[in-house]
């Protein structure tokens, strides 16, 4: 299962895909309903260089995923402030 909530934890949409399918390909064919500026924070099986690129390079979407047990402070709820 995959969740998409706001800045404030609300659910804004979900999906399910089989276990056996990629994570990363999941996000490639789902269309996100997401305004220019967002950011996407996921886990490392999510990584994808040429995504992130895409998705910043059409929609300055960020494409975040934790490649490393790290802690985001102070870190802009949106690509835009």
């Amino acid at each position: 299962m995959h969740i998409v909530v706001n800045e404030h934890g609300v659910l804004c949409s979900f999906y399910i895909t089989p276990g056996s399918k990629s994570d990363v390909k999941s996000l490639e064919n789902y269309e996100l309903p997401l305004p220019q500026g967002s950011i996407i924070m996921a886990d490392k099986a999510y990584t994808s260089y040429e995504l992130e690129d895409l998705l910043f390079e059409i929609d300055q979407i960020m494409l975040l995923p934790l490649r490393k047990k790290i802690f985001l402070v102070n870190m802009p709820l949106t690509a835009n402030k």
